[in-house]
């Protein structure tokens, strides 16, 4: 039972350490979820091969996912994550589950229970877990792990934290499990993957193998694209023979005027005005009893902790600031005014602050101190052996304070028999010279606070610490400001007459007049093209699901307006301006993108055609040039090679090498049209093949990364390969 308590104690990092090994397994990488997803049903999210996926296991799935995001990373309200993130990794667990799951048993690729003990221990999550060292030697300890799982396992029943923990660590095993089939299997195609020896060999060869050629060039930019005619029907046409590149889902475009929800001028003056009325007493009649009560100004109030929690945003500071630490304004403001004299209201960005001085020092360069700890179960660095409460600890501490105040000769020995810091209690509790910022604050402020010779008690994270000040360092002036900050939000009003100024924008306009109204208004509508059914983020709206689904019902038309609001950072009005259908797109949709490519076409056939002309024939290069108007010191001559990417005067131009490398010595080749320009030429040398070589070292580059690429490549094959229909925007 002591371990189960021990185990309990730490339950909370216990979980989360398995959250993020989970993480590890069963978000990015898959787990078997079972059968029961493959029943039919209309409220299905997806289709995969035929077999449906069913709404209801599917949400079972997002919630065990959000469980264990929530569990890694403590972000209960999902501030750092979405719902489609969620659903992403969900849907591709399935998927890839899904068409796994004959080839694994196809294969008989299973983890016996030996193997999975080993992958579990050698997990880092479980190694680095506290719950499971040693605290002898502070290492992974077998014999830790073993009795701490036991003790959670024979104890199922008895308290709901430890059947979260055994429900958690059930689920980790299981993923730990379905990874090490998917290990095995890539492991077995892995092996099936080699570089062949003679490819090497010709790669090598090519890679040492240098060649000198000799060409000319008619470069594109030679033809003005305004001397180009292109009609709609050659667009249409080159959409239709490259239909791979223009093909598209289905997609929306739409207009948008964004409301931002700011504060207002009256806003600020509210704000500056309710500072100002804190600074000075303020007197209250009360008629019905014939009284007046005075309430005390910021300047006035003795207790400024008090008034800063009361009034302010932001807690009451303590810290003493050396004059460099302080804005510039504030440094002119307040650094030689009396104590309790209030600046202010002033504005740093959109926090408007008071600013009073409650204390003025000389702050010690470095403090030297002596301490006793009395730590307790649960504080930084406190030994296992602790068991004292926080309670215990201060009642102990307050004894010895008092014990010490009679008498501070008996300092040495009360820190040798009672210290909990160990390298201080050896030196009589001495933690020498030291600066400010490298103790725990409320040990820091202290010493530096507090005049040489003081011995007192303080709170830290690691303990009650008994404290004398033995020394201080020279120093220099610093002062306390007690800060009263308010954020400047729009108020109620505010936001009503946004919304009222939206609402009414939309409500009155329609296709046509959408854009000049919003101009008039002063607004700048803002196009959004190329929405797809489940993106989530729209570009100057940030994260949008409602407006991406908004655009993809059923019901909507072309034209349909619809007033949103985008959290709290402002109210949208959205004009869905355009319904692409899935297929290939209109020449008007996409003629800025076709019509150069054509033009580019067209420039290749001119030039091939003058290039061929003038080669037809002709005798030399020299020849060929002198009839295409090319000196013949622009004659190109350069020695290439395969590998190259780019001619020396023209640009990248890897398809025109790779031509060239291969071509025989002395041959005049056919126009080239390249990337930049047409070639004509010839190959005039080459080296030798190389016979001899490092061929090892080319076998482990190329083998290598074909196998790492493997997992990934093979999984996206077989996507490729199925039938996959994704459903999941109607539902999230």
């Amino acid at each position: 039972m002591a371990t189960l308590e021990r185990i309990r104690r730490s339950s909370g990092l216990l979980i989360i350490v398995i959250g993020m090994a989970m993480l590890a397994f069963i978000l990015t990488d898959l787990f078997s979820s079972g059968n029961s997803f493959l029943r039919g049903g209309v409220n299905a999210v997806g289709v995969i091969n035929g077999e449906k996926i069913d709404i209801r296991e599917f949400n079972k799935l997002m919630e065990q996912t959000r469980e264990t995001y929530i569990a890694n990373t403590g972000d209960a309200a999902m501030n750092n994550a979405t719902e489609k993130q969620f659903a992403d990794q969900v849907w591709n667990r399935i998927i890839r589950e899904k068409l796994y799951s004959d080839i694994l048993a196809v294969n008989g690729l299973e983890v016996p229970s030996a193997e999975l003990y080993q992958r579990i221990i050698q997990n880092p999550n479980i190694r680095n877990n506290q719950s499971f060292r040693d605290p002898n030697t502070g290492q992974f300890s077998e014999a830790v792990f073993k009795q701490a799982l036991s003790s959670v396992r024979d104890n199922r029943g008895s308290d709901p934290q430890v059947d979260e923990m055994w429900g958690a660590w059930v689920e980790f095993e299981n993923a730990m499990k379905e990874q090490g089939r998917y290990d095995k299997f890539h492991k077995v195609a892995q092996s099936a993957i080699y570089y062949p020896e003679a490819l090497a060999r010709q790669l090598l060869n090519l890679q040492s193998q240098n060649f000198r050629s000799r060409f000319v060039t008619l470069r594109y930019t030679e033809i003005a694209d305004s001397t180009i005619d292109v009609s709609e029907a050659e667009m249409r046409r080159h959409i239709q023979e490259n239909a791979s590149l223009y093909e598209r889902e289905n997609e929306r475009d739409i207009l948008f005027v964004n409301f931002r929800i700011e504060p207002s001028e009256e806003d600020r003056a509210m704000l500056m005005a309710e500072l100002e009325e804190l600074k000075e007493n303020r007197i209250i009649e009360n008629e019905a009893a014939g009284i007046t009560d005075t309430i005390k100004g910021f300047g006035s109030v003795k207790n400024d902790s008090l008034f800063v929690v009361t009034h302010s945003e932001q807690s009451f500071d303590n810290t003493y600031y050396r004059r460099e630490r302080l804005l510039p304004e504030l440094d002119s403001a307040i650094w030689e005014a009396p104590i309790g004299y209030v600046h202010g209201p002033y504005a740093e960005g959109d926090v408007y602050q008071l600013a009073k001085v409650t204390g003025r020092i000389v702050l010690p360069d470095s403090v030297k101190a002596r301490h006793i700890l009395i730590a307790f179960q649960g504080a930084e660095r406190a030994a296992e052996n602790v068991t004292r409460t926080p309670q215990e600890a201060m009642a102990l501490g307050d004894s010895l304070l008092k014990y010490i105040e009679e008498d501070r000769s008996r300092f040495d020995a009360a820190s040798d028999s009672l210290s909990d810091d160990v390298v201080a209690r050896s030196k009589g509790g001495d933690l020498g010279w030291f600066t400010q910022n490298t103790m725990a604050k409320p040990f820091g402020d202290f010493c530096f606070y507090k005049p040489q010779g003081t011995l007192g008690m303080v709170y830290t994270n690691f303990g009650v610490h008994i404290v004398e000040i033995s020394n201080h360092s020279a120093g220099e002036t610093a002062i306390r400001v007690a800060r009263i900050a308010r954020t400047l939000q729009p108020s109620e009003t505010t936001i009503e007459n946004i919304y009222n100024q939206a609402s009414s924008f939309a409500a009155g306009s329609n296709r046509e007049t959408f854009t000049s109204r919003a101009e008039e208004a002063g607004y700048a509508p803002r196009p959004v093209t190329g929405l797809k059914e489940f993106d989530e983020n729209i570009t100057g709206l940030g994260n949008n699901r409602a407006i991406v689904r908004w655009t993809f019902e059923e019901k909507r038309s072309e034209g349909d307006i619809q007033l949103f609001s985008n959290g709290t950072e402002s109210y949208a009005v959205v004009l869905l301006d355009q319904i692409k259908e899935e297929g290939l797109p209109s020449v008007e949709e996409v003629e800025a993108l076709v019509k150069p490519k054509v033009i580019l076409e067209k420039k290749k056939e001119q030039l091939a055609k003058r290039m061929k002309e003038a080669f037809d024939g002709a005798s030399s290069i020299e020849d060929a040039a002198a009839k295409l108007g090319i000196a013949a010191d622009k004659i190109f001559d350069q020695r290439l090679n395969f590998m190259q990417v780019n001619v020396t005067g023209v640009g990248g131009e890897p398809d025109f090498v790779a031509m060239m490398s291969g071509m025989p010595l002395n041959e005049m080749f056919a126009p080239f049209a390249g990337e930049r320009a047409v070639f004509a030429g010839m190959v005039v040398e080459r080296d030798m093949p190389m016979t001899e070589g490092d061929v090892t070292s080319l076998l482990e580059q190329n083998q290598g990364p074909m196998r790492t690429r493997l997992p990934s490549a093979l999984i996206q094959a077989m996507e490729d390969q199925a039938t996959i229909k994704d459903m999941r925007a109607k539902f999230y």
